[in-house]
């Protein structure tokens, strides 16, 4: 099976705290705690930065750019790279998204699921997101949130308020339901 890895908060820490080395080790300890138990790895890096719908306070928009595009060229990302390179890792900038790249390779068979810690794959739609994942677990435990079983009622899911929504509304409000909750693109107070 082929995993797919995005956002991890343990790199952002090391980077945020200058430390490259101590990222580029936690990345390599990662990845080899993922295939130890027999999945395949792509990395998707993020791509341009799409700008903002204008709604509410974030009506303007005259210092947002979409000109410059995302560049390897920076140590920290030479140094993944690197990483990626000597692991055999195969990885890719998306155009834009990370998590929209991912669903589209999910959706073409490329990848069997999703591993991250960006809600954002719920409101793409992925099929099989992993999220939370351990990296200090000998069996590897994560919590899979499966696309299909959203919509079914048990003890546990009965009372959740999204599943509720789904339930009412159907599987394809999801991302009405998520950007109205507010995110990066739509700055909106939830409700």
């Amino acid at each position: 099976s082929l995993l797919d890895c995005v956002s991890v908060p343990a790199i952002l820490k090391e980077l945020r705290s200058g430390h490259k080395q101590k990222a580029e080790s936690w990345l390599a300890n990662f990845i080899n705690s993922i295939q130890k138990h027999g999945h395949m790895i792509v990395i998707v890096f993020p791509g341009r930065q799409l700008p903002p719908i204008p709604f509410g306070e974030n009506m303007s928009m005259k210092n947002f750019s979409t000109d410059k595009p995302f560049s390897f060229k920076t140590d920290i990302m030479q140094g993944f790279v690197t990483v990626l390179s000597a692991m055999g890792i195969p990885y890719m900038v998306a155009p834009y998204e990370q998590c929209a790249q991912l669903k589209y390779l999910s959706e073409i068979k490329l990848i069997d699921y999703v591993m991250t810690d960006n809600s954002d794959a719920i409101g793409y739609m992925c099929e099989k997101i992993l999220m939370d994942y351990d990296l200090n677990s000998d069996d590897g435990e994560a919590i899979l949130y499966d696309r299909n079983k959203f919509l079914i009622l048990n003890d546990v899911t009965a009372p959740a308020p999204l599943l509720k929504v789904l339930r009412k509304f159907g599987l394809k409000s999801l991302p009405l339901y998520c950007a109205l909750q507010g995110c990066e693109y739509v700055q909106v107070k939830g409700f």
